[in-house]
């Protein structure tokens, strides 16, 4: 979940943005991490891993989302 966290970090980082929303998205998103990543230790200390996978499957298709769409920005896809 980590791994993934991190990736998400660097796929989302990439997208052309000003300074500012750079900064100010920038600082979100590494709250957002930093709370998934205290919530995901805390399930685990505790046992419930249906949570954990829960959160690893929603980390997942947010990468694949922001995969496809770095991928649609990039070449121009029109939907």
């Amino acid at each position: 979940i980590l791994c993934l966290l991190v990736l998400i970090k660097f796929v989302a980082y990439k997208k052309e943005k000003t300074v500012s929303e750079k900064r100010f998205f920038q600082s979100k998103l590494d709250i957002t991490i930093i709370s998934i990543a205290c919530i995901n230790i805390l399930f685990n200390i505790y046992g419930i891993n249906k949570l954990v996978f829960l959160i690893f499957l929603t980390l997942l298709l947010e990468l694949f989302s922001i995969s496809a769409e770095n991928i649609m920005y990039n070449y121009n896809v029109r939907v």
